[in-house]
Formats: C-alpha cells, structure tokens, sequence
C-alpha cells in the first residue's frame, strides 16, 4: 500500500497550495448531487463519497492511522483500489460535472453518469466506477 502515501502526499499538497480554481496540474470536480467529490491530474483519479449503501473490504495493517474506503482512486497504470487517506478531495466552489459530461487530464477521464462517477486511465484501462450503491474496481 506505498502508494497511497504518495497519494496522500500529492493530493495534500494539491490541497494546500494550490487553489482548486487555479490548479494547472489538477482539476477538482464533484457530482450534481453533491455526493461524489473528485480530482484529476497529477497521475491519478480519485473520488471521495459522503453518502453509501456498500462496505468497503477491511483496511491493509499498512492504513490503520488513516482513514480507509471513503473513497476510491486510480493511480499511475495500476488498478483502481479504495483510498487509504487523511485528507479529502472534496472542495467547496468546484466545476460541477454534469450527468453525461467527462473532464480529462492527460492519460485520465472522469464521466458523470445519473448512475455514478466513472474514472480510468485511457492508455492502462484502468479505474473505478462509484455510486452510493455500489463500487465497481477494473
């Protein structure tokens, strides 16, 4: 689970220095419904949720300080897992994804769908769905 330090790391600085309105490296967006809060860019995709029916799998011992499946992430070419992080990609004033739209950044595209939010990496074909019912990892 090394990654996802080094996802905490670059989403927290992402966070912290940079504005989400003025990011040049990443792009945060959310759902109509306000449920699914995301970001893009930086050689990842990660989406956080609020509200969910479904329980995510137990945490890795190497994520017991953190928070673990609040969310779910692709990063790099791997496959897409549950985030084990400290921080939130949620941020108030973001671009809102409409239903039927998609934001890319670089190898990255988000789709906003009534059913959910889908992100993969183009070249790998990896990523994630994820909904208030259901979470789907590829």
């Amino acid at each position: 689970m090394k990654r996802g330090g080094v996802l905490l790391v670059v989403v927290a600085a992402a966070l912290a220095v940079v504005p989400a309105s003025a990011s040049a490296r990443v792009k945060f967006f959310e759902s109509p419904s306000g449920n699914i809060g995301c970001v893009i860019g930086g050689g990842l995709a990660r989406c956080d949720i609020l509200e969910h029916s479904w329980t995510p799998p137990p945490a890795p011992a190497s994520c017991q300080d953190l928070d673990y499946g609040n969310g779910v992430e692709v990063i790099g070419g791997h496959p897409g897992e549950y985030t084990c992080a400290g921080d939130t990609v949620f941020s108030p004033g973001v671009r809102v994804l409409q239903y039927g739209d998609k934001i890319t950044k670089n190898r990255f595209t988000c789709t906003s769908k009534t059913s959910g939010m889908r992100c993969a990496n183009r070249n790998s074909g990896h990523g994630f769905f994820i909904a208030r019912d259901e979470v789907r990892l590829f």
